[in-house]
């Protein structure tokens, strides 16, 4: 929550700088790696999923990169 709000605070020119985004986007990604190495939360499918969706997203950048430059 706190990364979606700094990041629509600075779109919107609310917060001057990019620290708060930078520093929210930190702390999501410590809890993410915190779920899935220290507690372990994450399940097969959830690992399925996020292997399928990472797959997906590097697929999408490809294709728009032939798009642009084919």
């Amino acid at each position: 929550m706190s990364f979606a709000l700094s990041f629509a605070f600075t779109m919107h020119g609310y917060i001057g700088n990019l620290y708060v985004l930078g520093l929210s986007m930190v702390v999501v990604l410590f809890n993410i790696i915190a779920e899935a190495t220290f507690l372990g939360d994450h399940t097969m499918a959830v690992r399925k999923g996020l292997n399928l969706g990472f797959m997906l997203f590097v697929l999408s950048e490809m294709l728009i990169f032939a798009a642009i430059f084919w």
